[in-house]
Parts: structure tokens; C-alpha cells; sequence
């Protein structure tokens, strides 16, 4: 949670609008805690998630033990942070890290991939409902789709794969933006209706800036 003073409330502090995010691998890490807390207006003392462990009795407790719980921040932490972005103009008001934004006439759905890229059913079942319709649509991504030039799986728990909702016709996607990788690629990719999707890894933000990944 400290880490957003000077990677998020600090630098943005004079920017007088709202900022939405989606998380990536990263966020993951402390359970999504801090993130909850900046975007989603989550207490920092929640706590992060836990979630049910299934598969053999040496994972399960593998897990128990070498998972790395993150340095709990106070109330008073956060009320120091937010007090870069305090005015009424710059609240979002993030239901959570999904979610989708009506932009004019343009529809961007945000999705959040987890640590290894997979959406679970309750996540799934809410995409395909926002994803109905005509209105052109701009999927954002943690994991992007292409990149290094070929498709990556970002499967769905119980079945299915995040690019066929984005593929179907009867969605009307336009685009795709992943981040992850730390560069910038460009795929134009046609669809068998004569459509032409574009995906793209915009893997700047957030980034080191040192040694970025070579393609």
C-alpha cells in the first residue's frame, strides 16, 4: 500500500480528473491490497483475499508456508497518501478491479488477469454480458493477447478463452491493450468476417526504465 505515495498520489497529484486502473501480475502480489486501497476506496486494514487452495496436500501447504504476506499499512498511512489527491474532482469511485467505462461512444472494459492470466467464471459470466451489443468496444488487459508476434492463452476457469469473447462478431471489438511485456507492439489482426482487430502491448507504464524487454 506505501508504494502508491510515490508511484501514484504523488505524481498525479496535480492532475485534477479521476484515473482508473486495472491491476497486473504485480498488484497481485500483496493479495491486491494496495490496489484496492488507491483505486477502489478499500480500508488498507481488510486485509487481502483468501482464497480457497485445491489440488494435492504439498501444495496446499507449500503455499501455507512460503507465501509471503505483505507489511500491513495503517489508516493514518493512507490518509497521508491521499491527501495528494483529495479534491472532489479527482475521486473515480473504481468499483473494483473490473469494471467498465462508458467513454462517448466507445465502450472500454477493463478485466484483471490475476497472476498467471486467467479470469475466473464470476469474471467470465460478467464479460460476456458488458461485451453484448453494438457499441464498438476497446478490451484493456493486464496480460496482453499477442505479443512477441503470437497468441498467449488468457483461458477462463471452467472453460473458454478471453479472445473468443473478443473475437465474436456480435461483440463489436475493435481493440486490445495489454501490458506486462515493457515496450510497445502493434498487431492488426483480420478476422474471418472481414474485420480487422487491433492488439496491442502498451508495457511502458510502470516499467523500470532500464533494460526493456527486446523483441
Amino acid at each position: 500500500v506505501r508504494a502508491y505515495a510515490d508511484r501514484f498520489y504523488r505524481p498525479y497529484a496535480d492532475y485534477q480528473r479521476p484515473i482508473y486502473a486495472l491491476p497486473g501480475n504485480h498488484d497481485w502480489y500483496d493479495g491486491l491490497a494496495g490496489f484496492m486501497t488507491a483505486f477502489c476506496g478499500a480500508p488498507p486494514d481488510a486485509g487481502d483475499p483468501s482464497p480457497a487452495v485445491t489440488g494435492p496436500l504439498w501444495r496446499r501447504l507449500m503455499r501455507s508456508l512460503l507465501w509471503r504476506r505483505a507489511p500491513k499499512a495503517t489508516v493514518a498511512d493512507v490518509a497521508d497518501m491521499r491527501w495528494y489527491r483529495d479534491a472532489e474532482s479527482q475521486q473515480g469511485g473504481q468499483p473494483g478491479p473490473y469494471c467498465v467505462i462508458d467513454a462517448g461512444p466507445v465502450r472500454l472494459v477493463l478485466i484483471d488477469t490475476g497472476l498467471d492470466g486467467h479470469i475466473d467464471r464470476d469474471q467470465a459470466e460478467w464479460l460476456r454480458e458488458v461485451s453484448a451489443g453494438d457499441r464498438p468496444k476497446i478490451l484493456l488487459t493486464g496480460r496482453p493477447i499477442y505479443t512477441y508476434a503470437h497468441q498467449q492463452a488468457s483461458p477462463i476457469e471452467g472453460g473458454g478463452d478471453v479472445n473468443e469473447i473478443v473475437t465474436d462478431p456480435a461483440n463489436n471489438y475493435v481493440a486490445c491493450i495489454g501490458g506486462d511485456d515493457h515496450n510497445y507492439q502493434r498487431y492488426p489482426v483480420l478476422q474471418d468476417d472481414g474485420r480487422t482487430i487491433q492488439y496491442l502491448v502498451a508495457g511502458g507504464s510502470g516499467a523500470y526504465l532500464s533494460a526493456t524487454h527486446q523483441i
